[in-house]
């Protein structure tokens, strides 16, 4: 499916030329609303899920993620753990 995607398809292009399942499509949505729910920056997931369910072209997403300023991205995974009971 990445690889159609990375093409300039869109997801429902993409879906219908599968013969396999696609199972991170609906996983990238469950990851997404996982991250929203606990106040998570995710900006992989984020980005998969604005192609997937959004309609962002691929390209685009990939230009935001490269264009990013450097963060320790590990800060938000810790503070989250921190906080899990």
């Amino acid at each position: 499916m990445g690889e159609k995607l990375g093409q300039g398809k869109t997801t429902v292009q993409a879906l219908a030329e599968m013969t396999m399942v696609a199972e991170g499509y609906p996983t990238s949505k469950s990851a997404q609303q996982l991250a929203d729910r606990h106040k998570l920056d995710l900006p992989i997931i984020a980005e998969l899920y604005r192609i997937l369910y959004e309609g962002k072209p691929a390209r685009n997403a990939m230009r935001d993620l490269l264009s990013r300023p450097p963060v320790p991205e590990m800060m938000h995974i810790q503070s989250f753990i921190q906080q899990s009971p």
